[in-house]
């Protein structure tokens, strides 16, 4: 016969296994639930430490939550951002696109892919990038600059009319000095 003290050890072991074997095997929207508690939370652990330009450690947080959810925009975004800040464009690319595939629906996601890509050479991607964006939200001046600045940079008359009415757009959506001294620039062609 066991002693209540045994018997509640017994259960309470009983109750930590259930428990442990929920997190690792329980229902698939249990599980991301929990993931996507983690997750977010490992994002804000990365966030601080970038803000104390701890690059290390928002790094480690960064590819935690990409442990619990590979498909994180956000997490994707800021190694993104870490990868260009240290130089390592083609990192930088990866995580942009991974963010972008991951978020189909973000303007953010597609425009910043569209950035790396420019820096990358990739004019024609790019590009594509940044109507995408623009056509999920046409009212975001850094996308309208961005895609004005490679119709200019072609250097036709087709482009430069173009990228006369995306800075045009861009200037009434938000005042800005460098754009009017970008349409100063093409009024001068």
């Amino acid at each position: 016969m066991a002693t209540p003290g045994l018997a509640t050890l017994v259960q309470s072991i009983f109750k930590l296994t259930v428990i442990t074997a929920a997190l690792v095997l329980c229902s698939g929207f249990e599980r991301a639930a929990f993931c996507q508690k983690r997750s977010a939370a490992l994002i804000e652990e990365g966030v601080a430490a970038l803000n104390r330009n701890e690059t290390d450690a928002a790094k480690n947080s960064f590819n935690r939550a990409l442990q619990d959810d590979p498909n994180n925009e956000l997490a994707h975004t800021y190694l993104g951002i870490i990868a260009d800040r240290g130089g390592n464009l083609i990192e930088a690319e990866r995580h942009f696109r991974a963010a972008a595939k991951a978020s189909p629906a973000s303007p953010s996601a597609h425009n910043n892919y569209g950035v790396i890509l420019v820096r990358l050479g990739k004019r024609d991607q790019a590009a594509s990038e940044f109507q995408t964006s623009l056509r999920l939200n046409p009212a975001q001046s850094g996308a309208l600059v961005n895609l004005a600045q490679i119709r200019f940079a072609s250097g036709t008359v087709d482009g430069l009319r173009d990228a006369l009415e995306l800075f045009e757009s861009a200037l009434k959506i938000a005042p800005d000095a460098e754009i009017a001294r970008a349409l100063v620039v093409i009024s001068l062609r």
